[in-house]
């Protein structure tokens, strides 16, 4: 039945492309005032998206009234990165028509993503200015434009429409991450000696790292645009679905082995010439959660894990039988079911 109402609707739409003017009919909206495009999106209607007059339309008001060849695009792309000036004049509504178009938006956003990243990697790796030099905790140029810019971004997002799907939401979180780092900063002033200082300026390199590591997962929502990366985007997107899902899954019975195998590390009898358990060895949730993670990757062996000198002789048996069942409902089920759910 979904089908059928997709090609229905596919066929309405083509008839009414010959009657009347295409951009009329997707621009009109409905009750809740959101255009009829908008919700042939929402909608995945991909069949009457796809249709040739809507392509016509969308490709009209991608370039506008641009009728630029490929290689003067190219170039202007170019011009916006080798000339931060250009990108300037191009990107500020300063009363000419390139603001409104939205190839000419795309490529502005897409160079002020590449100049933000510039900007993050010069403060967090810099090799000219080591952190032992920065304990005056006076911002250099470049950390206050990070800062400056980090407040655009927030602006930004506040000003403009939400991504309502895909990996919007990495872009809010760049921004919360970078701002926790530009907040660590500032805490740093409260701390007298110099230990604690560097200490929070590390700390804050390291909030500026995550930001930048997701910086460059968020060139995935940029390529949605290209023809040929835009559907590796899409599936790379559903696969992170998946990735969560399945580590959710996975984490479940993560903790509980964990906490079985810390029931059966925990120490038995008090080691030989001692009055106190300083000698007992207890292997923490933490530790036995990190062990049993890196068993993912057959890094840990069953002979090579922590003693059990303090534990019955049985114990031993019981630790090999409780870690061969996790290694077998891990490794054989639930890795193959991250396979088939990718691959579905």
């Amino acid at each position: 039945m979904a089908v059928f109402c997709e090609a229905m609707a596919a066929d309405l739409l083509g008839i009414t492309a010959i009657s009347y003017n295409t951009g009329t009919l997707l621009r009109s909206v409905d009750s809740q005032n959101q255009p009829f495009l908008d919700v042939l999106i929402e909608l995945q209607q991909k069949e009457v998206v796809a249709h040739p007059a809507v392509q016509k339309y969308l490709t009209d008001l991608w370039m506008g009234s641009l009728q630029w060849a490929s290689w003067k695009m190219s170039l202007m792309f170019l011009s916006f990165l080798v000339c931060p000036l250009i990108w300037i004049a191009f990107s500020l509504p300063l009363g000419h028509r390139f603001t409104s178009i939205p190839i000419i938006k795309f490529m502005s956003y897409l160079v002020s993503h590449i100049f933000f990243i510039l900007l993050l990697s010069f403060t967090i790796v810099n090799p000219w200015l080591p952190l032992w030099n920065s304990t005056h905790l006076i911002p250099y140029v470049h950390e206050w434009l990070l800062l400056i810019w980090l407040i655009g971004l927030w602006v930004s997002d506040a000003t403009n429409p939400k991504d309502r799907e895909g990996l919007g939401f990495i872009k809010v979180i760049i921004m919360t991450v970078g701002s926790m780092g530009i907040a660590t900063h500032v805490l740093a002033f409260v701390f007298p000696d110099e230990h604690s200082v560097l200490v929070c300026l590390y700390v804050r390199n390291q909030f500026l790292a995550v930001a930048l590591l997701l910086c460059f997962v968020e060139f995935l929502n940029f390529l949605t645009f290209h023809h040929l990366f835009g559907p590796w985007t899409v599936i790379i997107r559903d696969l992170i679905k998946d990735l969560m899902r399945f580590l959710a899954i996975l984490g479940i019975f993560l903790v509980g082995f964990s906490l079985h195998l810390c029931a059966i590390y925990q120490p038995v009898f008090l080691p030989q010439g001692a009055d106190n358990l300083t000698l007992a060895v207890f292997q923490s949730p933490i530790n036995t959660f990190e062990m049993l993670f890196f068993a993912l990757f057959g890094l840990v062996e069953p002979d090579f894990m922590p003693p059990m000198h303090l534990s019955p002789a049985f114990s031993k048996a019981i630790m090999k039988v409780v870690f061969g069942i996790y290694m077998m409902v891990t490794v054989i089920v639930l890795i193959n079911l991250l396979i088939a759910m990718m691959s579905n």
